[in-house]
């Protein structure tokens, strides 16, 4: 029986490489988008949509590109 403690050879044993797929997908599904939203947030990384609610026209879209301008350079740090 595998633990959460269980060692890597253990688990590489007797886990093939389907089940590992089909435990990460089963495991991605759970994870809410508010969670996702909240780790993006944490890095630094903020939805230009989100950003710019209270703009319009011209205004909006340059402020669009400006956070994924940011976005784009903090991924890349």
């Amino acid at each position: 029986m595998l633990t959460s403690s269980s060692a890597a050879r253990e688990v590489g044993a007797r886990v093939n490489l389907l089940q590992a797929v089909q435990s990460v997908a089963d495991n991605w599904r759970e994870i809410g988008s508010k969670t996702i939203q909240n780790c993006f947030a944490h890095c630094g990384l903020k939805h230009p949509r989100l950003e710019t609610a209270n703009t319009s026209g011209i205004e909006n879209e340059a402020t669009l590109e400006l956070q994924r301008v940011r976005n784009h350079e903090a991924l890349m740090q």
